[in-house]
């Protein structure tokens, strides 16, 4: 009587191996998407900071021109809000605020752009800093900067940051 073999193969086991690896590749660059969108979010979190300054501006300002208001509003915070950006800006005409990311405490190959936009708006309609002096800005559009601003990509923004300006 004959012994059976019990086990498996050898091109079993190297197409385990190969299934094991791809699966390994996929999941790689999909966790280095999340990390990179979860620092993309910690630098809007941290803006957050900016934005209360520019709405109490706008609100208590006593005349509806406020662009010089705007001028000095978060100066203090452009020592970088957060370690995974580079600087911020105001738009002193319209209360943008601009934030680029630091592309090199990135893991994703595709980051090469960095604006990120923050608007105010006022029921609906963008905030004009030389005539809504005085007024409650409502809600915020993020998103990534206009195409000639150097945008980061939109798939490393949260959905609730994806506005096309």
């Amino acid at each position: 009587m004959r012994a059976q073999n019990h086990g498996f193969t050898l091109i079993e086991l190297m197409i385990v191996i190969a299934i094991i690896g791809i699966l390994a590749a996929v999941a790689l660059l999909a966790y280095q998407d999340y990390t990179d969108k979860a620092k993309v979010a910690e630098s809007l979190v941290r803006i957050t900071t900016c934005k209360t300054q520019i709405q109490e501006a706008i609100l208590t300002s006593s005349t509806v021109n406020v662009t010089a208001k705007l001028a000095r509003i978060c100066q203090e915070m452009n020592t970088f809000p957060s370690p995974n950006t580079r600087g911020h800006w105001v738009d002193t005409t319209t209360g943008i605020i601009g934030i680029a990311v630091d592309e090199t405490k990135f893991t994703s190959a595709t980051i090469s752009a960095n604006q990120i936009w923050l608007r105010p708006l006022i029921d609906g309609v963008a905030v004009d800093a030389t005539a809504d002096g005085g007024k409650n800005i409502t809600s915020w559009e993020c998103g990534p900067g206009r195409a000639n601003s150097n945008p980061i990509p939109a798939k490393l923004l949260p959905g609730s940051c994806q506005t096309v300006f």
